[in-house]
């Protein structure tokens, strides 16, 4: 990627780039909305660099050094081998430089040591970094609205982020404002309306969760469909999961319709989870997204997933569990393991069938395509 990166100011300045409005703030509202918000909280020195790592172009890099930002793009790989490119930006140069010597060309990862680092580089509060090693993402009783606004999970009890959240919300309100009155250039409706939604989340759930017409009809040589160890049929489903879900484990398509069982239920259920209720009720399942500052590449296709989860709640059987979002986005191609460059793991189907209240109305050899919701 052959990008001019010659900073254009070298001096440090106190005005905020909506005060220097309204030349600047037209090429603010060129960027997309979340960058928008980052680059405002990174140019009134809230945070002392920021990295963005959803797609980008010389055009947004030219934006940056205009609005007086040092933007500098750092080539990485992911676990596959593929290379990808971050932006990362700040008003001064020494914490890029320790970023660009300590991460350019090295492979991602997730290891205590640049947790660390990156919560000292990107200006986190320490305690929330080292409890998120600790215990990742832990109920911290903080509002939600709040945490939204935030790139950092704060820690429970956390005596600093009180103090930032004031600056933090009149940025985000700052930015809001650029979008939703005129400034010589019209803004989309439909933008703004899923701003004032959700505005603090990495664009919207359907774009980065799961976007329509990428999933496939769960083929066996899709890439997504990861190995599944004591599953002699291949389908997906371990031979003790299809004991409990009551499909045929030496058969890998026990309806006959051409797709794999465990495609099949890992579909079907992500289908169910995307009709889920998202407030809580005391009668049938529903779910709760905790939507993160910050996006994973899925390690097959390259999609950007937000870095969050959701919980799916049984309130009657007492029963929830989480799904990070990259998880969500296997489930669309038929897998219930998951790789991405943050999560790895795999989703337990049967408990999942248990929460959901998922049966079978067919009294011969399980067709998912027959299950229905069933609130008991």
């Amino acid at each position: 990627m052959e990008l001019n990166l010659a900073p254009l100011n070298e001096g440090c300045r106190t005005d905020s780039v909506v005060e220097r409005k309204p030349q600047l703030t037209r090429l603010v509202r060129k960027l997309d909305p979340e960058l928008a918000y980052l680059v405002l909280l990174t140019d009134e020195g809230l945070k002392p660099m920021s990295r963005w790592e959803k797609p980008f172009g010389p055009e947004e890099v030219q934006i940056l050094q205009k609005l007086g930002l040092r933007p500098r793009v750092i080539e990485r790989r992911v676990r596959t081998g593929k290379i990808v490119h971050e932006l990362i930006f700040g008003r001064m140069n020494p914490h890029l430089d320790v970023y660009q010597r300590r991460f350019g060309g090295s492979p991602i990862d997730r290891s205590p040591e640049t947790v660390k680092l990156e919560g000292f580089l990107f200006g986190y509060p320490r305690c929330c970094v080292e409890e998120f090693i600790r215990k990742g993402y832990q109920k911290n009783g903080l509002h939600p609205e709040d945490q939204r606004i935030l790139f950092h999970w704060a820690c429970r009890g956390c005596q600093v982020t009180p103090l930032l959240l004031p600056d933090y919300h009149r940025v985000w309100r700052e930015c809001q404002e650029l979008f939703s009155q005129p400034l010589g250039q019209t803004i989309p409706l439909p933008l703004w309306k899923r701003l004032s939604r959700r505005f603090a989340v990495v664009a919207t759930t359907a774009c980065l969760v799961f976007v329509p017409g990428l999933a496939t009809s769960g083929e066996k040589n899709d890439p997504h469909l990861l190995p599944v160890a004591e599953d002699k049929d291949g389908d997906g489903l371990s031979d003790s999961e299809e004991a409990r879900l009551n499909t045929n484990p030496d058969s890998p398509d026990t309806d006959g319709d051409g797709v794999p069982d465990g495609a099949q239920l890992a579909q079907q259920m992500h289908s169910v989870i995307d009709t889920l209720r998202t407030y809580e009720n005391e009668t049938e399942p529903y779910k709760v997204e905790y939507m993160m500052r910050g996006v994973e590449k899925c390690e097959i296709c390259g999609q950007w997933v937000n870095m969050g989860y959701i919980v799916v709640i049984n309130p009657l059987r007492k029963l929830q569990m989480e799904i990070p979002y990259i998880g969500l986005h296997y489930m669309a191609y038929g897998s219930f393991a998951y790789e991405g460059d943050l999560h790895k793991g795999r989703i337990d189907p049967v408990k999942l069938a248990e929460i959901l209240a998922l049966s079978s109305t067919s009294i011969k050899p399980v067709c998912w395509a027959e299950i229905k919701m069933m609130h008991k």
